[in-house]
C-alpha cells in the first residue's frame, strides 16, 4: 500500500465516523431560581449537563441542554474512535516507512 492508498484508507474510515468531539459529560444539580419550585425547596434540584473540555493546556466547559445532550454523547464517542483511527493509521504509516506489510 502506498501512501495515497493509505490516506485514502483513513480518510474514508473518518467520513464513516461522522461527526467527532473530544471532551466528557458531566452531569450536576442545580436550583433554578424559581422560589416556588418543589425541587429546588426540598434540596432535590434540577439535573443539568456540561461538557467539559482541554484548549491550549487550558480547562474549559460549556452548558448542554436537554434537547442537545444525546447528539453530544454521540460526537464524544466518536471523538474516541477518530482517536483510535489515528493511532492505527500512525501505526500502518510507520509499517509503510519502514516496508513492513501486515495486510492479510
Amino acid at each position: 500500500m502506498n501512501e495515497r492508498e493509505l490516506l485514502k484508507k483513513y480518510q474514508l474510515a473518518l467520513k464513516e465516523t461522522g461527526i467527532a468531539a473530544k471532551g466528557s459529560i458531566r452531569e450536576y444539580k442545580r436550583n433554578c431560581g424559581n422560589k416556588s419550585c418543589r425541587k429546588c425547596k426540598c434540596g432535590e434540584r434540577h439535573p443539568t449537563h456540561q461538557m467539559t473540555y482541554y484548549l491550549d493546556g487550558k480547562q474549559h466547559s460549556r452548558y448542554i441542554g436537554p434537547g442537545q445532550l444525546e447528539p453530544m454523547r454521540q460526537a464524544i464517542a466518536n471523538g474516541r474512535k477518530v482517536e483510535k483511527l489515528l493511532v492505527l493509521f500512525g501505526l500502518e504509516y510507520l509499517d509503510m516507512l519502514k516496508g513492513i506489510n501486515r495486510e492479510q
